[in-house]
Protein backbone atom coordinates (compact mmCIF):
# COMPACT_ATOMS: atom_id res chain seq x y z
CA UNK A 1 0.00 0.00 0.00
CA UNK A 2 1.36 3.41 -0.97
CA UNK A 3 1.18 5.91 1.86
CA UNK A 4 0.75 9.49 0.75
CA UNK A 5 1.54 12.24 3.26
CA UNK A 6 -0.18 15.61 3.00
CA UNK A 7 1.17 18.83 4.45
CA UNK A 8 -0.98 21.30 6.33
CA UNK A 9 0.42 24.11 4.18
CA UNK A 10 -0.70 22.40 0.98
CA UNK A 11 -4.19 21.85 2.33
CA UNK A 12 -4.56 25.42 3.50
CA UNK A 13 -3.21 26.74 0.22
CA UNK A 14 -5.77 24.72 -1.70
CA UNK A 15 -8.57 25.88 0.55
CA UNK A 16 -7.58 29.46 -0.18
CA UNK A 17 -8.16 28.88 -3.90
CA UNK A 18 -11.87 28.53 -3.31
CA UNK A 19 -14.26 25.83 -4.54
CA UNK A 20 -13.31 25.74 -8.23
CA UNK A 21 -15.35 22.60 -8.81
CA UNK A 22 -16.93 21.71 -12.11
CA UNK A 23 -20.63 20.98 -11.69
CA UNK A 24 -20.39 22.52 -8.16
CA UNK A 25 -18.34 19.61 -6.81
CA UNK A 26 -21.34 17.30 -7.02
CA UNK A 27 -21.43 13.82 -8.58
CA UNK A 28 -21.61 13.95 -12.38
CA UNK A 29 -21.67 11.32 -15.15
CA UNK A 30 -17.87 11.65 -15.29
CA UNK A 31 -17.62 11.19 -11.49
CA UNK A 32 -20.85 9.43 -10.41
CA UNK A 33 -19.63 8.38 -6.92
CA UNK A 34 -17.67 11.45 -5.88
CA UNK A 35 -16.97 15.11 -6.61
CA UNK A 36 -15.62 16.46 -9.88
CA UNK A 37 -12.95 19.09 -9.18
CA UNK A 38 -11.21 21.44 -11.62
CA UNK A 39 -7.60 22.15 -10.62
CA UNK A 40 -4.98 23.95 -12.73
CA UNK A 41 -6.98 23.42 -15.91
CA UNK A 42 -7.74 19.72 -15.47
CA UNK A 43 -10.66 17.74 -14.10
CA UNK A 44 -10.28 15.27 -11.23
CA UNK A 45 -12.71 12.87 -9.61
CA UNK A 46 -12.40 12.78 -5.79
CA UNK A 47 -13.96 9.85 -3.95
CA UNK A 48 -14.20 9.23 -0.17
CA UNK A 49 -12.46 6.18 1.28
CA UNK A 50 -15.56 4.25 2.46
CA UNK A 51 -16.84 4.25 -1.13
CA UNK A 52 -13.44 3.18 -2.44
CA UNK A 53 -13.40 0.13 -0.20
CA UNK A 54 -16.72 -1.13 -1.58
CA UNK A 55 -15.00 -1.90 -4.87
CA UNK A 56 -14.77 1.52 -6.49
CA UNK A 57 -12.72 1.91 -9.68
CA UNK A 58 -11.70 5.17 -11.29
CA UNK A 59 -13.82 6.03 -14.37
CA UNK A 60 -12.30 5.16 -17.79
CA UNK A 61 -11.85 8.85 -18.65
CA UNK A 62 -9.82 9.41 -15.43
CA UNK A 63 -8.12 6.05 -14.89
CA UNK A 64 -5.09 7.01 -12.78
CA UNK A 65 -5.56 6.73 -8.98
CA UNK A 66 -3.64 8.70 -6.32
CA UNK A 67 -4.60 8.19 -2.68
CA UNK A 68 -4.80 10.83 0.04
CA UNK A 69 -5.49 10.18 3.72
CA UNK A 70 -9.28 9.87 3.43
CA UNK A 71 -9.89 9.90 -0.31
CA UNK A 72 -8.76 8.91 -3.80
CA UNK A 73 -8.11 11.28 -6.68
CA UNK A 74 -8.75 9.95 -10.19
CA UNK A 75 -6.91 11.75 -12.96
CA UNK A 76 -6.37 11.48 -16.68
CA UNK A 77 -2.67 12.31 -16.81
CA UNK A 78 -0.90 9.85 -14.51
CA UNK A 79 -0.13 9.67 -10.79
CA UNK A 80 -0.04 12.94 -8.88
CA UNK A 81 2.42 14.31 -6.33
CA UNK A 82 1.50 14.60 -2.67
CA UNK A 83 0.92 18.36 -2.74
CA UNK A 84 -1.40 18.15 -5.73
CA UNK A 85 -3.35 15.34 -4.07
CA UNK A 86 -3.67 17.39 -0.88
CA UNK A 87 -4.78 20.49 -2.78
CA UNK A 88 -7.37 18.65 -4.83
CA UNK A 89 -8.63 16.81 -1.76
CA UNK A 90 -9.02 20.10 0.15
CA UNK A 91 -11.09 21.54 -2.72
CA UNK A 92 -13.39 18.53 -2.42
CA UNK A 93 -13.80 19.07 1.31
CA UNK A 94 -11.09 16.82 2.75
CA UNK A 95 -9.17 19.00 5.18
CA UNK A 96 -7.16 18.83 8.39
CA UNK A 97 -10.23 18.59 10.57
CA UNK A 98 -11.27 15.31 8.95
CA UNK A 99 -8.56 13.14 10.56
CA UNK A 100 -9.87 10.54 12.97
CA UNK A 101 -7.99 8.24 15.31
CA UNK A 102 -9.08 5.48 17.67
CA UNK A 103 -6.67 5.05 20.59
CA UNK A 104 -6.38 2.02 22.86
CA UNK A 105 -4.41 2.69 26.04
CA UNK A 106 -3.21 -0.46 27.83
CA UNK A 107 -2.16 0.07 31.45
CA UNK A 108 -0.31 -2.39 33.68
CA UNK A 109 -2.51 -2.89 36.76
CA UNK A 110 -0.05 -4.81 38.93
CA UNK A 111 0.68 -3.49 42.44
CA UNK A 112 4.02 -1.96 41.40
CA UNK A 113 2.31 0.50 39.04
CA UNK A 114 0.92 3.06 41.50
CA UNK A 115 3.32 5.88 40.66
CA UNK A 116 3.03 5.30 36.94
CA UNK A 117 -0.76 5.41 37.05
CA UNK A 118 -0.80 8.65 39.01
CA UNK A 119 1.57 10.20 36.48
CA UNK A 120 -0.47 8.77 33.60
CA UNK A 121 -3.69 10.32 34.87
CA UNK A 122 -1.99 13.72 34.87
CA UNK A 123 -0.41 13.17 31.44
CA UNK A 124 -3.81 12.16 30.05
CA UNK A 125 -4.89 15.79 30.42
CA UNK A 126 -1.96 16.85 28.23
CA UNK A 127 -2.79 14.16 25.67
CA UNK A 128 -6.37 15.42 25.48
CA UNK A 129 -5.10 18.95 24.94
CA UNK A 130 -2.70 17.93 22.18
CA UNK A 131 -5.38 16.00 20.30
CA UNK A 132 -7.65 19.03 20.50
CA UNK A 133 -4.85 21.33 19.33
CA UNK A 134 -4.33 19.17 16.26
CA UNK A 135 -8.07 19.21 15.55
CA UNK A 136 -8.15 15.40 15.46
CA UNK A 137 -11.38 13.53 16.02
CA UNK A 138 -10.02 11.16 18.67
CA UNK A 139 -11.72 8.34 20.52
CA UNK A 140 -9.79 6.86 23.48
CA UNK A 141 -10.44 3.68 25.48
CA UNK A 142 -8.44 2.05 28.28
CA UNK A 143 -7.88 -1.56 29.25
CA UNK A 144 -5.43 -3.45 31.45
CA UNK A 145 -2.77 -6.14 30.97
CA UNK A 146 -4.86 -8.68 32.91
CA UNK A 147 -6.03 -11.57 30.70
CA UNK A 148 -6.75 -14.12 33.43
CA UNK A 149 -9.23 -12.55 35.85
CA UNK A 150 -12.86 -11.85 35.03
CA UNK A 151 -14.59 -8.50 35.44
CA UNK A 152 -16.79 -8.73 38.54
CA UNK A 153 -17.93 -5.12 38.98
CA UNK A 154 -16.72 -5.16 42.58
CA UNK A 155 -12.93 -5.32 42.60
CA UNK A 156 -12.08 -5.94 38.94
CA UNK A 157 -13.45 -3.53 36.37
CA UNK A 158 -11.18 -4.15 33.39
CA UNK A 159 -9.68 -7.46 32.30
CA UNK A 160 -9.48 -9.67 29.21
CA UNK A 161 -9.58 -6.60 26.98
CA UNK A 162 -12.76 -5.13 28.46
CA UNK A 163 -12.60 -1.32 28.48
CA UNK A 164 -12.35 0.37 31.86
CA UNK A 165 -15.11 2.71 33.09
CA UNK A 166 -14.29 2.97 36.81
CA UNK A 167 -11.59 5.28 38.15
CA UNK A 168 -9.44 4.23 41.09
CA UNK A 169 -9.73 6.63 44.02
CA UNK A 170 -7.19 4.94 46.29
CA UNK A 171 -4.28 2.54 46.16
CA UNK A 172 -3.31 -0.27 48.56
CA UNK A 173 -0.50 -0.10 51.16
CA UNK A 174 1.93 -1.54 48.61
CA UNK A 175 1.77 1.88 46.91
CA UNK A 176 3.12 3.79 49.90
CA UNK A 177 6.31 5.75 49.23
CA UNK A 178 9.56 3.79 49.47
CA UNK A 179 13.27 4.25 48.84
CA UNK A 180 15.36 1.38 47.51
CA UNK A 181 17.83 0.48 50.26
CA UNK A 182 19.58 -2.77 51.16
CA UNK A 183 18.19 -3.28 54.67
CA UNK A 184 17.77 -6.02 57.24
CA UNK A 185 15.80 -3.92 59.73
CA UNK A 186 14.40 -0.46 60.37
CA UNK A 187 17.66 0.68 61.89
CA UNK A 188 19.47 0.25 58.60
CA UNK A 189 16.82 2.44 56.97
CA UNK A 190 17.37 5.13 59.60
CA UNK A 191 21.12 5.00 59.06
CA UNK A 192 20.78 5.22 55.29
CA UNK A 193 18.02 7.84 55.11
CA UNK A 194 18.70 10.03 58.09
CA UNK A 195 15.74 9.58 60.47
CA UNK A 196 13.63 6.96 62.18
CA UNK A 197 10.49 7.41 60.04
CA UNK A 198 11.31 4.43 57.86
CA UNK A 199 10.39 0.74 57.91
CA UNK A 200 12.46 -1.96 56.18
CA UNK A 201 10.41 -3.98 53.72
CA UNK A 202 11.15 -7.19 51.81
CA UNK A 203 14.04 -8.63 53.79
CA UNK A 204 14.42 -12.42 53.44
CA UNK A 205 18.08 -13.19 53.99
CA UNK A 206 21.43 -11.54 53.49
CA UNK A 207 22.02 -13.49 50.28
CA UNK A 208 18.79 -12.03 48.85
CA UNK A 209 19.58 -8.40 49.63
CA UNK A 210 21.14 -7.85 46.22
CA UNK A 211 20.60 -9.63 42.91
CA UNK A 212 23.47 -10.76 40.65
CA UNK A 213 22.94 -7.76 38.34
CA UNK A 214 23.24 -5.32 41.25
CA UNK A 215 19.53 -4.58 41.72
CA UNK A 216 18.24 -4.53 45.29
CA UNK A 217 15.32 -6.53 46.67
CA UNK A 218 14.59 -4.57 49.84
CA UNK A 219 13.29 -1.05 50.41
CA UNK A 220 12.44 1.39 53.18
CA UNK A 221 8.82 2.56 53.49
CA UNK A 222 8.18 6.13 54.65
CA UNK A 223 6.10 6.16 57.83
CA UNK A 224 3.92 9.09 58.91
CA UNK A 225 1.37 10.37 61.39
CA UNK A 226 -0.19 13.32 59.51
CA UNK A 227 -0.89 14.42 55.95
CA UNK A 228 1.24 17.51 56.51
CA UNK A 229 4.29 15.33 57.18
CA UNK A 230 3.86 13.56 53.84
CA UNK A 231 3.24 16.78 51.95
CA UNK A 232 6.37 18.34 53.38
CA UNK A 233 8.47 15.25 52.72
CA UNK A 234 7.22 14.57 49.18
CA UNK A 235 6.83 18.26 48.27
CA UNK A 236 3.36 17.48 46.97
CA UNK A 237 0.16 19.02 48.35
CA UNK A 238 -1.79 15.96 47.18
CA UNK A 239 0.10 13.59 49.49
CA UNK A 240 -1.69 12.01 52.43
CA UNK A 241 -0.78 9.78 55.36
CA UNK A 242 -2.59 6.57 54.52
CA UNK A 243 -4.12 4.94 57.60
CA UNK A 244 -5.89 1.77 56.59
CA UNK A 245 -5.68 0.22 60.07
CA UNK A 246 -5.40 1.26 63.70
CA UNK A 247 -1.76 0.15 63.77
CA UNK A 248 0.47 3.20 63.31
CA UNK A 249 3.29 0.96 62.12
CA UNK A 250 1.29 0.39 58.93
CA UNK A 251 0.77 4.07 58.14
CA UNK A 252 2.62 5.43 55.15
CA UNK A 253 2.81 8.35 52.73
CA UNK A 254 0.99 8.04 49.43
CA UNK A 255 0.00 10.34 46.57
CA UNK A 256 -3.52 9.29 45.53
CA UNK A 257 -4.51 9.39 41.87
CA UNK A 258 -6.00 12.70 40.60
CA UNK A 259 -9.50 11.29 40.15
CA UNK A 260 -11.65 13.89 41.87
CA UNK A 261 -15.01 14.05 40.12
CA UNK A 262 -14.43 10.75 38.31
CA UNK A 263 -17.65 8.99 39.20
CA UNK A 264 -19.70 6.72 36.96
CA UNK A 265 -19.21 5.95 33.29
CA UNK A 266 -17.82 8.52 30.83
CA UNK A 267 -20.12 11.29 29.68
CA UNK A 268 -20.25 9.62 26.28
CA UNK A 269 -22.39 6.85 27.76
CA UNK A 270 -19.87 4.45 26.22
CA UNK A 271 -16.69 2.89 27.68
CA UNK A 272 -14.45 5.45 25.96
CA UNK A 273 -14.01 9.21 25.75
CA UNK A 274 -14.13 11.49 22.74
CA UNK A 275 -14.42 15.20 22.13
CA UNK A 276 -15.65 17.28 23.86
CA UNK A 277 -15.06 14.94 26.83
CA UNK A 278 -11.41 13.99 26.25
CA UNK A 279 -10.39 15.40 29.63
CA UNK A 280 -12.21 12.47 31.23
CA UNK A 281 -9.37 10.26 30.00
CA UNK A 282 -7.60 10.92 33.33
CA UNK A 283 -10.44 9.00 34.97
CA UNK A 284 -10.26 5.96 32.71
CA UNK A 285 -6.44 5.85 32.87
CA UNK A 286 -6.57 5.32 36.65
CA UNK A 287 -7.36 1.63 36.43
CA UNK A 288 -6.16 0.81 39.97
CA UNK A 289 -4.16 -2.28 40.85
CA UNK A 290 -5.33 -5.88 40.97
CA UNK A 291 -4.39 -7.78 44.11
CA UNK A 292 -6.40 -10.89 43.25
CA UNK A 293 -3.55 -13.39 43.44
CA UNK A 294 -5.97 -16.22 42.71
CA UNK A 295 -6.22 -15.08 39.10
CA UNK A 296 -3.78 -12.23 38.37
CA UNK A 297 -0.62 -14.18 37.60
CA UNK A 298 1.30 -12.30 34.93
CA UNK A 299 0.97 -9.42 32.47
CA UNK A 300 -0.25 -9.91 28.90
CA UNK A 301 -0.38 -6.39 27.50
CA UNK A 302 -0.18 -7.34 23.83
CA UNK A 303 -2.85 -10.01 24.08
CA UNK A 304 -5.09 -7.61 26.00
CA UNK A 305 -4.73 -4.90 23.35
CA UNK A 306 -5.77 -7.35 20.66
CA UNK A 307 -8.60 -8.84 22.74
CA UNK A 308 -10.03 -5.34 23.18
CA UNK A 309 -10.62 -4.76 19.47
CA UNK A 310 -10.40 -8.14 17.74
CA UNK A 311 -13.42 -8.07 15.40
CA UNK A 312 -14.41 -11.69 16.03
CA UNK A 313 -12.85 -11.99 19.48
CA UNK A 314 -14.26 -12.12 23.01
CA UNK A 315 -15.21 -8.43 22.88
CA UNK A 316 -16.60 -8.34 19.35
CA UNK A 317 -19.49 -6.02 20.23
CA UNK A 318 -17.12 -3.62 22.00
CA UNK A 319 -14.82 -3.69 18.98
CA UNK A 320 -17.58 -3.02 16.44
CA UNK A 321 -18.89 -0.07 18.45
CA UNK A 322 -15.49 1.44 19.15
CA UNK A 323 -13.56 1.08 15.89
CA UNK A 324 -14.34 3.42 13.00
CA UNK A 325 -13.44 2.32 9.50
CA UNK A 326 -12.28 5.79 8.51
CA UNK A 327 -10.09 6.28 11.60
CA UNK A 328 -6.42 5.61 12.18
CA UNK A 329 -5.51 3.35 15.11
CA UNK A 330 -3.05 3.92 17.95
CA UNK A 331 -1.85 1.54 20.66
CA UNK A 332 -0.30 3.10 23.76
CA UNK A 333 1.05 0.75 26.44
CA UNK A 334 2.50 1.51 29.88
CA UNK A 335 4.04 -1.34 31.88
CA UNK A 336 6.91 -1.83 34.31
CA UNK A 337 7.13 -5.52 33.39
CA UNK A 338 7.60 -7.22 30.04
CA UNK A 339 4.80 -8.77 28.03
CA UNK A 340 3.92 -12.41 28.62
CA UNK A 341 1.16 -12.99 26.07
CA UNK A 342 0.45 -16.68 25.72
CA UNK A 343 -0.29 -18.21 22.33
CA UNK A 344 -3.68 -19.92 21.84
CA UNK A 345 -3.72 -23.39 23.35
CA UNK A 346 -0.56 -22.81 25.39
CA UNK A 347 -0.16 -22.54 29.16
CA UNK A 348 2.48 -21.39 31.63
CA UNK A 349 3.46 -23.36 34.71
CA UNK A 350 3.24 -21.77 38.16
CA UNK A 351 7.00 -21.86 38.57
CA UNK A 352 7.42 -19.68 35.48
CA UNK A 353 5.10 -16.83 36.49
CA UNK A 354 7.91 -14.54 37.67
CA UNK A 355 10.05 -15.12 34.59
CA UNK A 356 7.46 -15.89 31.93
CA UNK A 357 8.58 -13.07 29.61
CA UNK A 358 11.91 -14.89 29.21
CA UNK A 359 10.20 -18.02 27.89
CA UNK A 360 10.57 -18.79 24.17
CA UNK A 361 7.86 -18.13 21.62
CA UNK A 362 5.93 -20.86 19.86
CA UNK A 363 8.37 -20.52 16.96
CA UNK A 364 11.09 -21.87 19.25
CA UNK A 365 8.88 -24.41 21.02
CA UNK A 366 7.73 -22.15 23.85
CA UNK A 367 4.29 -20.89 24.93
CA UNK A 368 4.49 -17.20 24.00
CA UNK A 369 3.10 -15.56 20.90
CA UNK A 370 5.52 -13.70 18.63
CA UNK A 371 5.29 -9.91 19.25
CA UNK A 372 5.63 -9.23 15.52
CA UNK A 373 2.69 -11.55 14.85
CA UNK A 374 0.43 -9.52 17.12
CA UNK A 375 1.68 -6.31 15.49
CA UNK A 376 0.76 -7.69 12.08
CA UNK A 377 -2.78 -8.37 13.26
CA UNK A 378 -3.27 -4.67 13.98
CA UNK A 379 -1.68 -3.65 10.69
CA UNK A 380 -3.87 -6.07 8.76
CA UNK A 381 -6.93 -4.83 10.64
CA UNK A 382 -6.57 -1.31 9.25
CA UNK A 383 -4.96 -2.10 5.90
CA UNK A 384 -8.30 -2.49 4.05
CA UNK A 385 -9.27 0.97 5.26
CA UNK A 386 -5.98 2.52 4.15
CA UNK A 387 -5.34 3.75 7.68
CA UNK A 388 -2.17 4.04 9.74
CA UNK A 389 -1.45 2.11 12.94
CA UNK A 390 0.75 3.73 15.60
CA UNK A 391 2.31 1.89 18.55
CA UNK A 392 4.14 3.66 21.38
CA UNK A 393 5.11 1.93 24.63
CA UNK A 394 6.59 3.14 27.91
CA UNK A 395 8.56 0.21 29.34
CA UNK A 396 11.84 -0.34 31.16
CA UNK A 397 15.30 -0.69 29.65
CA UNK A 398 18.92 0.00 30.53
CA UNK A 399 19.68 3.66 31.14
CA UNK A 400 23.23 3.26 29.81
CA UNK A 401 24.15 5.70 27.05
CA UNK A 402 26.58 3.47 25.16
CA UNK A 403 25.51 0.38 23.23
CA UNK A 404 28.12 -1.87 24.83
CA UNK A 405 27.14 -0.94 28.39
CA UNK A 406 23.44 -1.20 27.55
CA UNK A 407 23.89 -4.69 26.11
CA UNK A 408 25.92 -5.74 29.14
CA UNK A 409 23.20 -4.56 31.51
CA UNK A 410 20.56 -6.37 29.48
CA UNK A 411 22.54 -9.60 29.59
CA UNK A 412 23.16 -9.24 33.33
CA UNK A 413 19.44 -8.65 33.90
CA UNK A 414 18.46 -11.78 31.95
CA UNK A 415 21.05 -13.89 33.79
CA UNK A 416 19.86 -12.66 37.19
CA UNK A 417 16.15 -12.90 36.37
CA UNK A 418 16.48 -16.47 35.12
CA UNK A 419 18.47 -17.66 38.15
CA UNK A 420 17.23 -20.74 40.00
CA UNK A 421 17.31 -18.76 43.25
CA UNK A 422 13.74 -17.49 43.60
CA UNK A 423 14.60 -14.16 45.21
CA UNK A 424 16.85 -13.29 42.26
CA UNK A 425 13.77 -13.45 40.02
CA UNK A 426 12.85 -10.05 41.48
CA UNK A 427 15.72 -8.54 39.46
CA UNK A 428 14.95 -5.38 37.51
CA UNK A 429 16.94 -3.55 34.86
CA UNK A 430 16.42 0.08 35.89
CA UNK A 431 14.94 2.41 38.47
CA UNK A 432 13.60 5.89 37.85
CA UNK A 433 11.42 8.53 39.50
CA UNK A 434 8.35 6.31 39.13
CA UNK A 435 9.94 3.12 40.45
CA UNK A 436 11.63 -0.05 39.21
CA UNK A 437 11.13 -1.67 35.83
CA UNK A 438 11.93 -4.92 34.11
CA UNK A 439 13.32 -4.89 30.59
CA UNK A 440 10.42 -4.61 28.12
CA UNK A 441 12.18 -6.65 25.45
CA UNK A 442 9.03 -8.11 23.87
CA UNK A 443 7.35 -4.71 23.80
CA UNK A 444 10.37 -3.31 21.96
CA UNK A 445 10.07 -6.10 19.40
CA UNK A 446 6.39 -5.23 19.05
CA UNK A 447 6.88 -1.53 18.26
CA UNK A 448 9.79 -2.32 15.93
CA UNK A 449 7.33 -4.14 13.66
CA UNK A 450 5.57 -0.80 12.98
CA UNK A 451 8.69 0.87 11.56
CA UNK A 452 8.55 4.66 11.77
CA UNK A 453 5.07 4.47 13.31
CA UNK A 454 6.37 2.66 16.42
CA UNK A 455 8.44 3.91 19.33
CA UNK A 456 9.61 2.95 22.81
CA UNK A 457 10.05 5.35 25.77
CA UNK A 458 12.16 4.23 28.75
CA UNK A 459 9.86 4.13 31.76
CA UNK A 460 12.85 4.74 34.04
CA UNK A 461 13.70 8.00 32.34
CA UNK A 462 12.83 11.38 33.77
CA UNK A 463 9.28 12.46 32.82
CA UNK A 464 8.74 9.13 31.10
CA UNK A 465 4.94 9.32 30.95
CA UNK A 466 5.08 12.83 29.52
CA UNK A 467 7.57 11.40 27.02
CA UNK A 468 5.01 8.79 25.97
CA UNK A 469 2.56 11.57 25.11
CA UNK A 470 5.04 13.80 23.29
CA UNK A 471 6.49 10.86 21.34
CA UNK A 472 3.06 9.73 20.21
CA UNK A 473 1.96 13.24 19.25
CA UNK A 474 5.21 13.68 17.32
CA UNK A 475 4.54 10.47 15.37
CA UNK A 476 1.01 11.61 14.69
CA UNK A 477 2.06 15.03 13.45
CA UNK A 478 4.75 13.60 11.21
CA UNK A 479 2.54 10.95 9.64
CA UNK A 480 -0.60 13.03 9.22
CA UNK A 481 1.22 16.17 8.08
CA UNK A 482 0.05 18.37 10.95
Amino acid sequence: MTRRLTSLAAILAAAALGPACAEGGEPTPLCPEGSLVAYEGHDYCVVALPIIETGFHCPPELPFASDGGDFRVCSGGGALGDEAVAAIGAMAGFGPGDAKIDIVLVVDNSTSMCGEQTALASAAIDLAGELSRLDIDARVAVTTVDMLCAVDGLNIFSARGVFNTVAAHAFPPACQYTETVACRDDGMCADALGDGMWACRGYQSDVCLENPNGSTNTSCRRRCTTDAECQAFLLDDRAICQKLSANALDWGCIVPPPTEGCDGVPSTGKPWVERPHLNELRCLASVGVNQESRCFKYEQGLAAAWAAIEPLGPNAVQSSEFLRRDAHLALLIVSDEDDCSVAPGETIADDDYETCALLPTVTDGGPLVEPAEIAQRFIDLKAPDGREVFAVVAVGDSLAEGDAQRDAERDAYVDAKSSERTCYQQSYICEGPLGKSDWGRRYEQFVAAFGDDGAMVNLCGRSAIDGLVTTFIGKLEARLGR
